[in-house]
């Protein structure tokens, strides 16, 4: 899963579609596109 910038969602924006990937060919075409934002794991242990 890619965290796309919301300048990159286009037609993605309001949907929610299921579709083969082509992982290479995604790898291709997002390197370099920084996350929108910070991945974080919530644990048990962060709770205590």
């Amino acid at each position: 899963m890619w965290m796309l910038p919301r300048q990159y969602w286009g037609a993605y924006e309001h949907t929610a579609p299921v579709e083969p990937l082509d992982l290479e060919a995604e790898l291709e075409r997002w390197a370099g596109v920084g996350t929108a934002g910070r991945i974080t794991i919530d644990t048990a242990e962060d709770r205590t």
